[in-house]
């Protein structure tokens, strides 16, 4: 057997409360891809639960392990034998008449944008209270390295390294002008 006998094993499934599922354990091992890893990078940030993400996807570009190393990596993980791969996270929050109705938590990325109904939005983008841009467009995505791939940017390509500490943002379908002057802007700032 790959784990000890006194180890305890909770198992879920997507469908489950992967927060309480979490809570009190020493780690996490995710079985899948990214789909399957980001709904666990929440739970496992705010718990402060290390996650073991063992790829069974396609690209599985958050997992640390594929699946042929699988008893490898678990006997490092219940050895205490292994580094933990911190990563930049997004907080979004939804303003009200002044009251945050909402937040949201992400590791890769979070898009503004419109409900359903296809119309221009602007949108003013401000990093600690001092204004940056302003977008008028199909919205704005904001992402951080660990976005997997490129990030486009009004037809330029961002690339984030993974180990940086920095947020990538631009419009999504901008409506203006001065397109390549403000990509320049935010490049430098």
């Amino acid at each position: 057997a790959l784990l000890p006998s006194d180890c305890t094993v909770r198992v879920a499934t997507m469908a489950d409360d992967i927060y309480n599922v979490m809570e009190g354990a020493d780690a996490a091992i995710v079985l899948g891809g990214d789909g399957t890893i980001l709904p666990c990078a929440n739970p496992g940030a705010e718990l402060g639960v290390p996650i073991l993400g063992i790829n069974l996807g396609t690209l599985g570009f958050l997992a640390a392990v594929e699946k042929t190393e699988t008893e490898y990596a678990i006997k490092k993980l219940l050895s205490g034998d292994y580094k933990t791969d911190e990563r930049l996270m997004l907080e979004a929050a939804v303003i009200r008449d002044g009251k945050a109705i909402c937040t949201y938590t992400a590791i890769n990325d979070i898009v503004v944008s419109c409900s359903s109904v296809r119309r221009i939005i602007s949108t003013e983008v401000y990093v600690d209270d001092s204004f940056v841009a302003r977008y008028d467009g199909d919205g704005v995505i904001f992402s951080t390295p660990t976005k997997p791939s490129q990030v486009v940017i009004n037809n330029d390509f961002l690339f984030a390294l993974k180990d940086s500490r920095f947020v990538v943002f631009g419009s999504v379908h901008p409506e203006y002008e001065n397109v390549h002057k403000e990509i320049e802007r935010i490049k430098n700032f």
